[in-house]
């Protein structure tokens, strides 16, 4: 029968084989590319051509998956259009000197 400090041992080398306990680090946001703007708007239209396609009963037929990639699609062009980010719709900065604040626009097509 093992004694109370062999016990509290084998407690000890568990814990110090696990690591430490610490709070879990949030991960970074992703990075978003053109590629990945490109990808989100390939599946946008395919998600509205299968519901264009669809002739169910039901209306509501796959639009969660056309909401999913339209909120997708939104958050990548929003990443991208910040300022340093490289904006593929040729977004500028311009700041006049009485002005409080950067003024940006984008000339999207």
């Amino acid at each position: 029968m093992a004694t109370g400090k062999q016990l509290k041992a084998a407690i000890l080398a568990r814990r110090v084989a696990r690591g430490p306990r610490k709070k879990r680090t949030r991960p970074k946001p992703r990075q978003y590319t053109v590629a990945d703007l490109e990808r989100a708007r390939n599946r946008g239209a395919a998600a509205e051509r299968r519901i264009d396609n669809d002739h169910t009963s039901n209306p509501n037929r796959g639009r969660a998956g056309l909401e999913r990639a339209q909120l997708e699609l939104h958050i990548i062009e929003s990443q991208l259009r910040l300022p340093g980010e490289g904006c593929p719709f040729g977004c500028t900065r311009s700041r006049a000197k009485n002005d409080a604040g950067p003024d940006y626009t984008c000339n999207r097509s």
